[in-house]
């Protein structure tokens, strides 16, 4: 059976209308994967770890609104992106204390690469 990843790399923010909308589009891909039993989970690499601190605060209205979604696949989420959470963009911490591992060697990137020769379908959001 194929699997799939939902590569999250849009960028958060209330001024951000595009990246919400990948944000809603990786989410209920997630959700609709699960539901049809198809195996995917959910990683976040470049600025998109970013989404990471956004849901653990639910700060904005966007994150407010879509954080009872984010938490329905909150299982399917495998990890972000070492490099890019720890080492570029400061959302290491957020991802520990959500429970989210970070990948990759250590300061290190994860990529879709990573992905495709773990047997996955990179969906890129």
């Amino acid at each position: 059976m194929e699997k799939f990843a939902i590569v999250v790399m849009s960028e958060p923010g209330e001024e951000n209308p595009e990246g919400q909308g990948r944000m809603l589009h990786a989410l209920t891909a997630a959700e609709d994967f699960k539901k049809a039993g198809i195996e995917a989970r959910i990683f976040f690499h470049g600025i998109g770890v970013l989404w990471l601190p956004a849901f653990e605060t639910r700060k904005d209205k966007f994150c407010e609104h879509y954080g009872s979604l984010f938490d329905s696949v909150r299982d399917m989420v495998a990890g972000a992106c070492n490099f890019c959470a720890a080492m570029r963009f400061g959302a290491g911490d957020a991802a520990e204390r959500i429970g989210v591992p970070l990948l990759g060697e250590a300061g290190g990137h994860h990529t879709a690469g990573t992905l495709a020769a773990e047997g996955y379908h990179p969906i890129v959001f």
